[in-house]
């Protein structure tokens, strides 16, 4: 068996995937495909100074396939749906090289262990309006930015003197959202 990769439209790479399987057990073919796979990652965002935790695709618009190279699946998997079409060259379908295949693995082996990522959506030099602690409803300017610690220096003025405050990154929002 071999990786392949689908190419879907982005955002139905999950129906894409469900669909498969689901004519996979009808067509009685599930003994042909070892396993599919869309490589994610969790994201964690700031929205409304609360923590969400996002699932992103590493691969937007693709779906890893590991298969059985015959002329029956890949005709299979072109008509099942119009949505997917096979990275090709000269209209057959590429497998995937053989390091490219063993990163798919180690994604594959991986994806328990998913790992997740903070994305901060303040910036040095940024104003922001702090939402939560003693200095509620101060505006400041964000300084430093200590990613590890998922805090921030921001200097807000008080009484006429500029005075640095560390927050956390859900203590504060982005003056004009």
């Amino acid at each position: 068996m071999d990786w392949f990769m689908l190419q879907v439209y982005t955002g139905y790479e999950k129906r894409a995937k469900k669909l498969i399987e689901e004519e996979l057990k009808i067509k009685e073919l599930q003994d042909k495909v070892d396993q599919i796979f869309i490589p994610v990652e969790n994201v964690v965002r700031i929205r409304k100074s609360k923590k969400v935790v996002l699932e992103k695709n590493l691969f937007p618009g693709y779906v890893f396939i590991h298969m059985e190279d015959s002329k029956e699946m890949l005709q299979f998997l072109t008509q099942i749906c119009a949505q997917t079409t096979f990275i090709s060259g000269r209209k057959k379908p590429v497998k995937l090289k053989e390091d490219d295949a063993k990163k798919v693995d180690e994604l594959l082996n991986n994806k328990d262990n998913v790992r997740e990522v903070l994305e901060i959506p303040f910036r040095v030099g940024d104003n922001v309006k702090i939402i939560s602690g003693p200095f509620r409803d101060f505006n400041g300017v964000v300084e430093e930015i200590d990613k590890d610690k998922e805090k921030m220096k921001v200097t807000v003025t008080i009484f006429g003197r500029s005075t640095p405050v560390e927050l956390s990154f859900t203590q504060a929002e982005l003056i004009g959202k």
